[in-house]
């Protein structure tokens, strides 16, 4: 099967899980990585912009190529932080170029690019003409009962304390362990690009219809069931969007309310909690065991600090900004406890894969 060559754009740090496991988006070639005023980056500029992407030994750059000509250019969520004017620049010369537009997770400016397709008469396609091509469950149309439903399906929940800690990393690290070992496995996650590897962002799904809190914990917890009933997978992985904690007055991350929906919508059989970069002991892992029980009503299985740490500086302003430091290596007697190093070499996998199995729940496999 022919893959489709896409340019990225505005390439952004938060790409580099997808280069990192672009296997799994095997009907994809991301040729072209492009900033915010239009220009690409070679290998070596990326590299020099991001030390992640420049330590990450498992990314391939074969493909990247600036010469190769473009099927589409996958416009991301995060050209709704640019300056329109800029933006739109940027858009505009590829349309003329005959270039059709791909749209993931794009909200907010999604009807003026959709505008600009239309004038230039190149092809628009969004996350959900994608979506709904591929998956059985069609969650916007979806019925939802008032009651819970029991989920027998093993559950895998990642969530963060803040929204910079590798959650997707560790998404797509299990989600793409999983199918090479062999089983089914269907993923809800927090990357605005799932569609494109026939699954779902947990964003999408939430938001998709004008629902009160209590509705959409009944809706969410109706759409696992729809999963497990017309997918019939193995194992969901869940990613949960918003951190667990407000971090200060300035950053509440909506003070743990979308968190707690999804919480009451499912339980999670094994549970990753990721951690801002840093030093934690015992005291820490011991309190935020019960904020998760008691909160949140799931048992935390495992602790993963991050590279990512919000500089101090950006703590009095709008916006937040994350530096990629050293790696820490935490400890501990009582808790499990991983690293960056840990998703490299299947550390994190084996242990969930582990925990499982102690349950029973995937003897099947």
């Amino acid at each position: 099967m022919k893959k489709i060559n896409l340019g990225v754009y505005p390439f952004e740090e938060s790409f580099i899980p997808i280069l990192r496991y672009k296997e799994l988006f095997d009907k994809y070639r991301f040729c072209q990585l492009i900033k915010h005023n239009g220009d690409s980056l070679s290998e070596n500029e990326i590299k020099e912009i991001s030390t992640c992407a420049r330590e990450c030994s498992q990314i391939n750059w074969e493909d990247l190529n600036n010469d190769s000509r473009l099927d589409m250019l996958l416009v991301t969520r995060d050209v709704e932080k640019l300056e329109w004017d800029v933006a739109v620049g940027v858009i505009e010369k590829y349309c003329k170029m005959g270039i059709g537009i791909l749209l993931m997770g794009v909200q907010t400016v999604k009807g003026k690019i959709q505008e600009i397709c239309t004038s230039y008469n190149v092809m628009c396609k969004t996350s959900d003409e994608i979506s709904f091509a591929n998956k059985k469950v069609d969650y916007r149309n979806m019925k939802y009962s008032l009651a819970q439903q029991t989920i027998e399906t093993p559950i895998v929940s990642v969530a963060g304390v803040v929204p910079v800690t590798q959650k997707y990393q560790i998404q797509l690290d299990l989600f793409d362990n999983f199918k090479k070992d062999g089983y089914k496995v269907t993923l809800v996650g927090t990357g605005c690009m799932n569609e494109l590897i026939d699954s779902y962002s947990v964003d999408d799904v939430l938001f998709c219809r004008e629902l009160s809190e209590v509705h959409r914990i009944h809706y969410f917890n109706d759409f696992i069931k729809e999963i497990e009933k017309q997918e019939e997978p193995d194992v969901i992985i869940i990613g949960v969007d918003d951190p667990l904690l407000s971090l200060s007055s300035r950053h509440p991350f909506n003070y743990g309310i979308y968190a707690s929906e999804l919480y009451s919508a499912f339980t999670p059989d094994v549970s990753v909690i990721a951690l801002m970069n840093g030093t934690y002991n015992d005291e820490f892992y011991d309190e935020f065991g019960k904020l998760c029980r008691f909160k949140y009503n799931f048992e935390a299985s495992a602790y993963f600090v991050s590279r990512y740490v919000p500089l101090s500086a950006s703590m009095y302003r709008e916006k937040l900004s994350y530096a990629y430091a050293n790696e820490i290596q935490n400890t501990s007697n009582k808790y499990t406890v991983f690293s960056n190093a840990d998703i490299e070499q299947k550390s994190i996998y084996n242990f969930v894969l582990k925990k499982l199995q102690q349950f029973g729940r995937c003897e099947q496999f």
